[in-house]
């Protein structure tokens, strides 16, 4: 009776003793995707230092199958580009609290619907992203700036640039690995506060022009930098025209987008104000604008800053006349 009721505890012991070890033990990777396409994506992102995305596609592999894998073809289908960020920059970065269509967006946003060439050159690249847009029909999808110099390639964002560390090609896909992950482009307001631009931010909004501006469908901005916006605004301008008359001369119209590719030497674009600007090559092969009197003349000296509805070209100078 003793020797059973020893064997009964012990069997216990033992039990209480297996459940304890397989705790310990480390869970099973993730099951890999059914799909071919997500297999082989998931080992190429692996050997490109990029574990964590290959985690994601894990997950989520319906959105690279979709997005990526649909134009799959043996015969050259159609090209694209996938943007990954690097394992350390998921750590803070909140993606794991994103709902699926919000992560749906975000990848949508790292996805290039082109294939960039080596050659030297800025490329306005459309990417999949068509949501938290509000961009005119002839510019239906969001776009990145991918800036292309020998052998150095970048991912340009209103705050930063994105070296591209490494690169790489999985069937019709080209893999290209990023530092961080790259935000989806803001309103007008928020994109110049990020640029600590508040304070033109703040003029135009003084303008009475905030809504205006935000439910444009289309927007092209020359905006001068804080210095020139401080000298031509508050300087010589002398408050002798109205904020907004001011703030209006340095928007196109509704539904005009003009990235720096189609800024062409002699063409002249219609304001909001109702006059127009040329667009100027000076010597140097650099763009200027110059205002309706046909003297003031600012020179673009940062193009292409994306906004949710357009995009900001800065000058030197506030085309305040």
């Amino acid at each position: 009776m003793w020797l059973h009721g020893l064997a009964k505890h012990g069997l216990v012991i033992i039990a209480a003793l297996q459940t304890s070890l397989a705790s310990l033990a480390p869970s099973p990777p993730p099951a890999m995707p059914t799909s071919t396409f997500a297999n082989g994506l998931v080992q190429a992102l692996t050997n490109l230092n990029a574990s964590t995305m290959a985690s994601l596609v894990r997950e989520v592999p319906d959105i690279f199958d979709t997005k990526l894998g649909g134009h799959e073809s043996k015969t050259g289908g159609k090209s694209m580009t996938l943007l990954v960020p690097l394992n350390d920059a998921f750590y803070g970065s909140g993606i794991s609290r994103l709902s699926h269509h919000d992560l749906q967006d975000l990848l949508n946003y790292h996805i290039l619907d082109v294939w960039i060439p080596s050659r030297d050159g800025r490329y306005i690249s459309p990417t999949l992203l068509t949501k938290y847009t509000n961009l005119p029909p002839s510019h239906p999808t969001q776009s990145l700036i991918v800036d292309v110099v020998g052998d150095n390639t970048s991912i340009v964002t209103p705050i930063a640039r994105l070296p591209v560390v490494g690169k790489s090609t999985y069937m019709n896909v080209h893999i290209w690995t990023i530092p961080q992950f790259i935000h989806i482009p803001e309103c007008f307001f928020d994109t110049l506060a990020a640029m600590h631009m508040t304070d033109i931010a703040n003029f135009v909004a003084s303008a009475f022009l905030k809504h205006v501006v935000r439910s444009m469908s289309g927007v092209t901005a020359f905006v001068p930098t804080p210095q020139a916006f401080c000298e031509g605004a508050y300087t010589y301008a002398g408050f002798e025209d109205d904020h907004r008359d001011i703030a209006l001369r340095h928007f196109l119209t509704n539904k005009t987008v003009i990235y720096s590719s189609d800024l062409v030497d002699g063409m002249a674009l219609e304001t909001l104000y109702g006059t127009s600007v040329a667009i100027v090559q000076g010597l140097d092969g650099k763009m200027k604008v110059v205002a309706h009197d046909g003297y003031t003349t600012a020179n673009i000296i940062r193009s292409d800053v994306l906004l949710s509805n357009g995009v900001i070209h800065v000058g030197n100078v506030a085309m305040v006349v």
